[in-house]
């Protein structure tokens, strides 16, 4: 089955151009002719690829982006911006655009190239938990600044009643951060024994304490590279919480 690529740029003229460029590729080809019209039509397509300009009135592609990538079924974008605007595109890029080309194109082959190199690496994605499924503001609004915190490496703080989905918030985080292939892992701190709690989180040496046959790596070892997922922080001793705290703050750990 063929991919399906959603073009979106007002300029009509420049629209086509890019959809002759992409038509022998034998992808479906759809058109839209502004940010707002681009939104319809993912809605009701769930295109592969969105292929769009960044510079356009009302909803411009750096928005585009971040609608597009807080949706339900968030489709790869890649940028076309003009040299001046280059900034943007890479703060596109950190919101989550696949890549982005410069315009006017350096060639036609530039544009198949990075649109089969955006395609591929979207169909060689290993399968993962489904996404959200909503069209409620305020989750909407919440899963943007999660996308948000993937592009950085920031502590992030999830708040929220039991069951109302904080370790999926997590995982996505995870998954569109650049540590999405390395290790997530997940502590039930309220399951830990306030006796063993500081060792399986920072690890021990062997001899540490009695019983201790043999080097352990901690939770934060085992996660190096990766997401650190603490569930029930709250439970942790105030002891324990403050080498947390300290552990968070100076990006270090000690045995």
């Amino acid at each position: 089955m063929s991919s399906t690529v959603l073009v979106v740029d007002d300029d009509a003229a420049f629209r086509e151009l890019v959809v002759d460029i992409l038509r022998p590729e034998g992808y479906r080809l759809l058109e839209a002719g502004s940010g707002e019209e681009a939104l319809r039509v993912a809605s009701r397509e769930v295109p592969d690829l969105v292929v769009t300009d960044q510079k356009m009135p009302g909803l411009d592609g750096l928005e585009l982006t971040r609608r597009l990538r807080a949706s339900s079924h968030p489709p790869p974008v890649l940028l076309l911006t003009a040299y001046g605007t280059i900034p943007q595109a890479v703060e596109a890029v950190h919101l989550g655009a696949a890549d982005y080309l410069t315009k006017p194109l350096e060639s036609p082959e530039a544009l198949r190239r990075a649109v089969r190199g955006v395609l591929g690496r979207r169909a060689a994605r290993p399968a993962t938990e489904e996404e959200f499924l909503t069209r409620d503001p305020a989750t909407l609004e919440m899963l943007a600044l999660a996308d948000r915190a993937a592009a950085t490496d920031a502590t992030v703080l999830l708040t929220g009643e039991s069951g109302t989905g904080k370790e999926l918030v997590a995982r996505r985080i995870h998954r569109r951060s650049r540590r999405a292939g390395r290790p997530f892992v997940v502590v039930n701190c309220a399951a830990l024994p306030e006796s063993l709690a500081e060792s399986e989180l920072f690890g021990h040496e062997k001899g540490a304490f009695t019983g201790a046959i043999g080097r352990h790596a901690g939770r934060f070892e085992q996660a190096q590279g990766g997401t650190l997922f603490l569930d029930e922080v709250g439970e942790l001793s105030e002891a324990v919480q403050a080498k947390l705290l300290r552990a968070l703050e100076q990006r270090t750990i000690e045995r």
